[in-house]
């Protein structure tokens, strides 16, 4: 436990350390997200606080490493190779978000990129190889393994980014999804490496909501949705590995019903209105409350509370799956 208040703690502190530089830096090179009609904020934002989240994260793990030979479970963290492995997807899913954030791309080589890492995950042994559900036998997908991997990854990548359109609102649901993984991986002895691995990355996500609350003086940008969205779906698959909750990937399906049932929803209602399935809209769960009379700060709230209640639904399946 005293390592992993230690991994939150470094986390949290370093994005406190360093999101006010990254914002700087924005506003001295004009990365900043000017008021559109699509666009809720009034004044330029600056817009690559995924930097701030991301070299955090690293740093943190980083520092850990200082003290491996202090604590068993942060050497067995260092000596997991899938810490490395899930690195190289983190690298290259960071990169195609900042790209992003400073030139623009097109949605056919982001979806291009998205796949392509979720392939690599699958490669480097973050695959979703077998699904169970409560109270079933699990149910092994064979060939299917590679394309339900970039599936997987694809959705919760999207999903993040499509709920980032409020102050708050996907750094906040992403820190309450990774609290309830870390709850439910903590007591599995074999998943320490997992655990640390959301320790640092809810510390970095509390931290940084410090400046992505309402009023908002950073936003997360493709780099930020991006990069936790990959972590999200990989960490998920790694936490479902081993243990009483062996690939029961609907924990953190339930524990992210928020983000991943608008993220299927959106394109299904474009499709029915006749519009183009990917083209980006104001009609997401967030937008519709903001148009129902909901503040920013209330909507963002309201959905933290529906993440909370998912949430635990999603630790109480577990316990239900255990007994």
């Amino acid at each position: 436990m005293t390592t992993i208040l230690l991994s939150f703690l470094t986390a949290f502190f370093l994005t406190l350390l360093i999101t006010p530089l990254v914002i700087r830096i924005a506003q001295r090179f004009g990365l900043v997200d000017h008021p559109t009609e699509r666009k809720i904020h009034t004044i330029p934002i600056p817009r690559i606080g995924g930097l701030a989240i991301f070299s955090s994260f690293f740093l943190s793990l980083g520092l850990l490493y200082l003290f491996r030979q202090y604590s068993d479970p942060i050497l067995l963290l260092f000596n997991d190779s899938r810490i490395f492995k899930f690195s190289i997807g983190a690298v290259i899913i960071f990169a195609l978000g900042m790209v992003d954030d400073i030139r623009g791309l097109s949605f056919k080589v982001k979806f291009a990129g998205q796949i392509f890492v979720g392939v690599v995950a699958w490669y480097c042994g973050l695959r979703i190889g077998t699904i169970s559900f409560p109270f079933i036998h699990s149910l092994s997908l064979g060939y299917f393994s590679l394309p339900a991997t970039m599936f997987w990854f694809v959705l919760v990548i999207n999903a993040i980014n499509l709920v980032d359109g409020l102050d708050g609102l996907a750094a906040g649901i992403a820190l309450f999804v990774c609290l309830t993984m870390l709850f439910i991986c903590a007591p599995q002895s074999g998943l320490i490496t997992t655990t640390l691995a959301f320790a640092c990355l809810a510390g970095c996500l509390l931290g940084f909501l410090r400046y992505n609350f309402n009023p908002a003086t950073i936003f997360m940008g493709d780099s930020g949705s991006y990069f936790i969205g990959y972590s999200l779906a990989a960490l998920s698959i790694a936490g479902s590995m081993k243990g009483q909750v062996a690939t029961a990937m609907l924990i953190p399906v339930i524990a992210m019903g928020v983000p991943l049932f608008d993220a299927l929803w959106a394109p299904l209602r474009r499709f029915v209105l006749g519009k183009k399935m990917f083209m980006p809209d104001m009609k997401h769960f967030h937008h519709n409350l903001v148009k129902m009379g909901y503040t920013q700060r209330r909507a963002v709230l309201f959905l933290y509370s529906v993440t909370i209640v998912l949430g635990l639904g999603a630790i109480m399946l577990v316990h239900a799956r255990d007994d």
